[in-house]
């Protein structure tokens, strides 16, 4: 098929460049919804289980629910810095590959604790179809893959860091 040059994106011969380069911003936007997937699902559990009362408690007092809200925050937490640190050489105009895709990783990791811990604060309660833990689990999922799937994600990184003199800034 022929295209007039004023359609043509890139430099002729170069189209899988640009289409690779989209991955680092959509990489980003899938961190994102990612991360707002982990929160609302951290927010939503919470909250159930903050007011279920199991016998003279309610589930957020036990010490091993406590853990567990632990490392889905921090989880969350530093997903979110990944994120907003490669949306910054985003913005800077840095090759954003490494950061957009810790921050991917970060956040497949956040997303999925989180919607595993989220189940078991809710208990039976998430098996409900009108409540909206199944929805979100199934979102976490479909992200985990668009964009670069986190065992993809994984051996990028694992190459970045191995091709740099400083082991990717820890040195």
């Amino acid at each position: 098929m022929r295209v007039p040059s004023s359609a043509v994106l890139g430099s002729p011969g170069q189209g899988l460049k640009t289409f690779l380069s989209t991955f680092n911003t959509s990489r980003l936007g899938n961190a994102s919804e990612l991360i707002g997937l982990a929160r609302r699902g951290f927010i939503e559990a919470v909250d159930y289980a903050g007011a279920r009362e199991v016998g003279k408690n309610v589930v957020t007092d036990f010490q091993r629910l406590q853990w567990e809200l632990t490392d889905c925050y921090q989880a969350i937490s530093a997903a979110i810095r990944f994120r907003d640190e490669a949306a910054t050489m985003i913005a800077s105009g840095a090759d954003p590959s490494f950061a957009t895709s810790l921050a991917k990783s970060a956040a497949i990791d956040a997303a999925e604790l989180t919607g595993k811990v989220m189940f078991g604060l809710v208990g039976g309660h998430g098996l409900y179809n009108d409540q909206p833990y199944w929805r979100t689990l199934a979102d976490i999922k479909v992200l985990r893959t668009a964009g670069g799937s986190r065992e993809v994600l994984r051996n990028f990184i694992a190459k970045q860091i191995l091709r740099s003199d400083d082991l990717g800034g820890l040195r």
